[in-house]
C-alpha cells in the first residue's frame, strides 16, 4: 500500500491570499514607514528649535513671553495707563479733533491758526490723571509682558496692545497743542513719551502686536517731522531725541515676532489637520517659515529678497490639493510674514532718515547751515559710534540714504518698498505704500 502523499502546504488559495496580503499590507507598510520617518524629522526639527531657545508649542510660547532679567517690568504701569485712556472715553470726547478722534489729521504748524487748538487744549487739560499714569509708566522704562492666552491661537485677544494706540494718539495730540502754545519743551516730553511706550513693546511675541511697536515708533518719527521746523530745541534737546528714536532694533524684534509665529501656525496646522496628513503639514510650515527665518541674521536687502522665494514656495504649497485646511492658514501665514518684514524695513528706513534729519539740525546749530551733502556732515552728530556705520544705510537696498536738496528743503529719503528711486517723492502709490520714505528738514 502506497503512503500518503504529503499536502503541499502553498495551495493555489493560500498562494492567491498571500499575493492579495501583500498587495493590500505593502502600501500600508510603506505609509506607516513614511509616517514614523516623518515623525522623526519633525520631533528632530522641534529639538533642534528649543536647543536655540526658541518655543515650540504653546506652553512654551508662554514662557518664551518674559521681560529679560534687569530689564524693568512696567507691564502693570503701562496697563494702568492704557486702561485709564480707554475708560476716559477719548475718542469720544475728542471726535472731532485729529489722532484721537475723526477729525482732519492735517494740524496746521505752530504759529498758524488751528480751529481745533482750544477744544484740544481742553481736552488735554482734562485728562490730569491719565497723563500722570502715562508719565509714571514712561518714567520706569523697562519693558511690558501682556497677559496674552496663546492657547486662542489665531483668534487670541490682545486688548493692551491695540488699546496702547490710543495713548500714542494722545501724545501726538498733546505734543502739537503744546508746540502751537510755545511750550516747546513740554512737546519734546511728549514725543520722548511716545517713543517710551513704543520701546515697552519691543519684547512682543508676535507679529500683529510687533506691528503695533512698529507703528507707534512710526507716528513719534512723523511728529518729530512735523515740529521739528518749529521747535527751538537745544543741541541737548536733539541729541535726546536721537537716543528715543535710535534704540529700536526692527530686526531683532522681527525674528521675536517669527518665533512666536511659527508657534501659532504649528499650533494651527496641528489643530486643523487629521491623519497623517497632519506631519506632513506641519513639516512644511517649518520648512516654509524657515525659508524666511533662516535669512533673519543677514542684511535688510538680502532678508527682503528671500521674500520672492518664500512667495514662490509659498504658491507652490498652497497649489497642492492634499494639504486642505493647512494650506489657507500657510497662505494667511505667508503673507503675514510678508508685511512684517516690509514693515520692519520701512520702519528701519524711518528711524534712520530721522537719526539723519536730527544730526542735520544739529549740525546747523554747530555750524550756521545744513550740509550741501551727507558727506559734509559731522559723523560725530549722529550719536552713539554704534549706530554710525549703519546710520546713512537703506535698507532696502543696501546703498547710502538719498540726498536731495531743494530750494527751501532738503530730503533725506530710502527708496522704500518698491525699491526705484523716486526722487524723494514721499506720497503713496496706487497700493498706499509710500514711494519714498524719509524726513524733510526745512532750509
Amino acid at each position: 500500500m502506497m503512503p500518503d502523499s504529503p499536502k503541499r502546504f502553498w495551495t493555489l488559495r493560500k498562494r492567491l491570499c498571500f499575493v492579495f496580503g501583500l498587495i493590500l499590507f505593502a502600501p500600508l507598510a510603506v505609509a506607516g514607514y513614511v509616517w514614523f520617518t516623518a515623525n522623526l524629522e519633525l520631533a528632530a526639527q522641534l529639538a533642534e528649535l528649543r536647543a536655540q531657545g526658541m518655543p515650540t508649542t504653546v506652553t512654551e510660547l508662554t514662557e518664551f513671553y518674559t521681560v529679560p532679567n534687569g530689564v524693568n517690568d512696567t507691564t502693570d504701569l503701562w496697563i494702568e495707563a492704557i486702561e485709564s485712556v480707554q475708560a476716559a472715553g477719548v475718542y469720544e470726547r475728542g471726535e472731532n479733533l485729529p489722532f484721537v478722534g475723526d477729525g482732519d489729521l492735517t494740524v496746521p504748524p505752530p504759529g498758524q491758526p488751528w480751529p481745533e487748538l482750544d477744544a484740544s487744549r481742553a481736552l488735554i487739560e482734562e485728562l490730569v490723571v491719565e497723563f500722570s499714569a502715562i508719565r509714571q509708566a514712561a518714567a520706569a522704562g523697562g519693558q511690558v509682558r501682556f497677559p496674552i492666552d496663546f492657547t486662542q491661537g489665531l483668534g487670541m485677544d490682545l486688548p493692551q496692545t491695540v488699546y496702547a494706540s490710543e495713548v500714542e494718539e494722545l501724545l501726538q495730540l498733546s505734543a502739537h497743542v503744546n508746540a502751537h502754545m510755545g511750550d516747546d519743551s513740554a512737546a519734546l516730553e511728549d514725543i520722548k513719551t511716545l517713543f517710551k511706550l513704543s520701546d515697552a513693546l519691543r519684547g512682543e511675541p508676535v507679529l500683529i502686536s510687533n506691528g503695533v511697536r512698529n507703528t507707534i515708533h512710526n507716528r513719534g518719527c512723523e511728529t518729530i517731522e512735523n515740529l521739528l521746523p518749529y521747535c527751538e530745541w537745544s543741541d541737548v534737546d536733539l541729541a535726546s531725541l536721537q537716543w528715543a528714536v535710535q534704540s529700536a532694533r526692527f530686526k531683532d524684534e522681527l525674528a521675536r515676532g517669527v518665533a512666536g509665529e511659527r508657534v501659532v501656525l504649528l499650533d494651527a496646522i496641528a489643530e486643523t489637520s487629521v491623519g497623517p496628513w497632519r506631519t506632513t503639514n506641519l513639516l512644511e510650515g517649518l520648512r516654509l517659515l524657515d525659508l524666511f527665518a533662516d535669512q533673519l541674521p543677514n542684511s535688510w536687502p538680502n532678508l527682503l529678497t528671500s521674500l520672492l522665494v518664500l512667495d514662490a514656495e509659498f504658491d507652490t504649497y498652497t497649489e497642492s490639493p492634499s494639504v486642505g485646511v493647512a494650506r489657507i492658514l500657510v497662505a494667511l501665514d505667508s503673507s503675514g510674514v510678508k508685511l512684517a518684514a516690509n514693515s520692519g524695513a520701512s520702519s528701519t528706513a524711518r528711524q534712520r532718515c530721522t537719526i539723519t534729519a536730527l544730526a542735520l539740525q544739529r549740525h546747523r546749530l554747530k555750524y550756521g547751515q545744513l550740509p550741501d551733502s551727507l558727506d559734509q556732515m559731522d559723523p560725530q552728530l549722529l550719536g552713539p559710534a554704534t549706530q554710525m556705520a549703519d546710520a546713512l544705510i537703506d535698507p532696502f537696498d543696501g546703498q547710502p540714504l538719498r540726498y536731495q536738496v531743494q530750494e527751501s528743503q532738503v530730503i533725506i529719503y530710502s527708496v522704500g518698498i518698491n525699491g526705484v528711486d523716486d526722487g524723494g517723492d514721499l506720497q503713496t502709490d496706487a497700493n498706499g505704500d509710500l514711494m519714498d520714505i524719509g524726513f524733510t528738514v526745512k532750509k
